[in-house]
């Protein structure tokens, strides 16, 4: 299942740029939240240029965590590495428009938080590319030492 509301490439002003956004691919926290009754999320994070698309998102929840990716791809073998913070990609979905992978459930509540990892890769999707030390990465705020195509946050509940 497509994306039906796409995430939207907005322009980052220099400043911003450097001072509020750490590296590509990692979700903004203060902007970036589930609704619980409307099952709606939003999130934003920074990426090189406004090329980016988002693919498809993936459940790769387990029983004890709740984890989703997004991967996304300018269709292009570059990687994002260190290259600039041009834009930011912000968009809202629901949890129908969430692939489910067979694993377990992606219902969340009030006090729920959500990992969720941003994948670049213009290949198809594989989840044996993802990995639980990937997910524990963001999840202890160590996303620092994720491989350069990948970056990610925790969200929690929001308006």
């Amino acid at each position: 299942m497509k994306i039906s509301k796409k995430f939207k490439p907005v322009k980052i002003r220099k400043k911003d740029a450097i001072k509020k956004y750490s590296k590509n691919l990692d979700v903004i926290d203060e902007h970036s939240f589930f609704n619980v009754d409307n099952q709606l999320f939003c999130v934003k994070f920074p990426v090189p240029s406004a090329i980016y698309e988002v693919i498809n998102i993936y459940n790769l929840s387990t029983t004890l965590k709740k984890r989703i990716v997004i991967h996304i791809s300018d269709k292009t073998d570059i990687s994002i590495g260190s290259r600039k913070k041009d834009s930011m990609l912000t968009g809202i979905f629901n949890l129908k428009e969430i692939i489910e992978l067979g694993n377990p459930d992606l219902s969340l509540n009030e006090k729920s938080s959500l990992t969720v990892l941003v994948y670049n890769d213009n290949l198809k999707f594989d989840p044996s590319k993802i990995s639980d030390s990937d997910f524990e990465k963001l999840e202890n705020k160590s996303v620092a030492f994720l491989p350069n195509d990948k970056g990610g946050g925790v969200i929690i509940v929001g308006p």
